[in-house]
């Protein structure tokens, strides 16, 4: 786990996901998370049509679910440091994309916790343009506490709900509409 006492910039943290180029996940695989960690799901309705779809899609593909002040994420390539404020202290959780799947009508990425991540487990980000035209996000993990988090388990886990909760009311009152 990597912890900087003040907020981390852009390039310390690319300069750290360089050096996690072969890490591996902090878990054995999707199928293992699905079965033994804890799920945790939220699906809303965020607009209309085809641009609020693309506008939709856009804020995922930039990780906007993350960028939310007391949170942020730095991409390189395929993999991702987000960065949480914890008390005062910037906590990093690199991330590596597992899968992308897109198409005209949707847009999913799976990301995987790497080794230091205070969480060990699988975050999917979704957007579906729906055969009624409703552009729907949904955001799913199966994750559990690792490491020193375990013994706060129930603040980690509410850091994340957080996270989740902050986008879907950023998602829906003002990105897509």
């Amino acid at each position: 786990m990597t912890v900087y006492f003040s907020k981390p910039e852009a390039i310390d943290l690319e300069k750290h996901l360089a050096t996690l180029r072969e890490a591996p996940l902090s878990f054995p695989s999707l199928e293992y998370a699905r079965e033994h960690y804890q799920r945790d799901f939220v699906e809303f309705k965020v607009g209309q049509g085809d641009a609020a779809f693309k506008r939709a899609k856009v804020s995922l593909q930039a990780w906007s679910q993350f960028n939310l002040g007391w949170t942020f994420a730095v991409p390189q390539g395929r993999r991702l440091a987000v960065c949480i404020n914890v008390l005062g202290f910037w906590v990093m959780a690199p991330h590596r994309m597992m899968d992308l799947r897109e198409s005209p009508r949707y847009y999913r990425a799976v990301l995987g916790t790497l080794k230091g991540n205070p969480l060990s487990g699988v975050e999917v980000f979704e957007v579906s343009l729906s055969p009624f035209n409703e552009v729907m996000v949904r955001i799913e993990s199966f994750a559990e506490p690792q490491g020193l988090y375990k013994i706060f388990g129930w603040w980690v886990r509410k850091w994340q709900l957080r996270i989740f909760q902050s986008f879907q009311a950023r998602m829906t009152t003002s990105t897509v509409h």
